[in-house]
């Protein structure tokens, strides 16, 4: 990094993300740094949630999807945006829970926020409610949508 070597920074942004899938995220011991170069960006974010319990699934954000955006937005500005809207707007398709954490979390009246961009908040809300397939969430959509900004925004 210091030196321009090439392909440094993507090599240790690799090894940062297969040390916390392996040692903090509980993922398959056997997971190899070749088999996590071979991924897409999606597939290592589901990755690093998909063990996330309920009631950890917000501190895991923090603590591992939110580095790993950075951390891929970093090689490719504008990336992180559409990784997240991927990763919500699927999980969204079978169930709002999860997504919905993550809405709750980027409210406009937080300091700290998970999608801290409002127009994107609003853009990602809606298209999770959109997909949802399940006709039993109902309660869950509207909860949703009192995590976005008010009217007059912007």
């Amino acid at each position: 990094m210091e030196r321009h070597i090439p392909g440094l920074l993507v090599l240790c942004d690799n090894l940062v993300t297969l040390e916390t899938l392996v040692y903090e995220a509980g993922c398959d011991l056997t997971l190899t740094l070749k088999e996590l170069q071979q991924m897409k960006d999606i597939e290592k974010l589901r990755l690093l949630m998909n063990g996330c319990s309920e009631d950890k699934y917000v501190t895991s954000a923090y603590q591992w999807m939110v580095p790993f955006l950075h951390r891929c937005e970093k090689q490719s500005p504008g990336v992180a945006n559409e990784l997240l809207k991927e990763y919500l707007v699927t999980l969204a398709k079978g169930d709002l829970k999860f997504p919905l954490k993550i809405f709750q979390h980027s409210k406009p009246d937080l300091k700290q926020k998970i999608i801290p961009d409002q127009d994107q908040l609003m853009a990602i809300s809606l298209e999770c409610i959109y997909n949802c397939e399940r006709n039993d969430q109902l309660s869950l959509c509207y909860d949703i949508l009192e995590c976005l900004p008010q009217r007059g925004y912007g």
